[in-house]
């Protein structure tokens, strides 16, 4: 598998992305599956290799977090542009910082 140049978005353009994408889920009705959880309930999930890929996206999920909510604090398992092998865990930690 080639390593390929890296390269990251503009901000401007993932921001834009972002924020299409969110409109789309969150309105006109909202989120009405978060609406079914308490709002002091929280989660942990990881994500797994299912074969080996190259970790892409960062940029848009690190937006995706800064538009919903500031005080979320993202850690990466895995670094932007690795090659995980199968079932490495390149998930994101996720925790409240309020």
């Amino acid at each position: 598998m080639s390593t390929g140049a890296f390269f990251e978005p503009p901000p401007a353009a993932v921001s834009a992305a972002v924020a299409r994408a969110l409109e789309e889920d969150l309105f006109p009705l909202g989120d009405l599956t978060a609406s079914l959880l308490p709002a002091h309930a929280r989660a942990t999930a990881v994500l797994s290799a299912r074969e080996a890929g190259v970790v892409a996206g960062r940029a848009c999920v690190l937006e995706t977090y800064a538009q919903l909510d500031r005080a979320i604090s993202v850690d990466w398992l895995a670094t932007h542009n690795q090659f995980p092998a199968l079932s490495t865990q390149v998930s994101v930690n996720l925790s409240r910082c309020k």
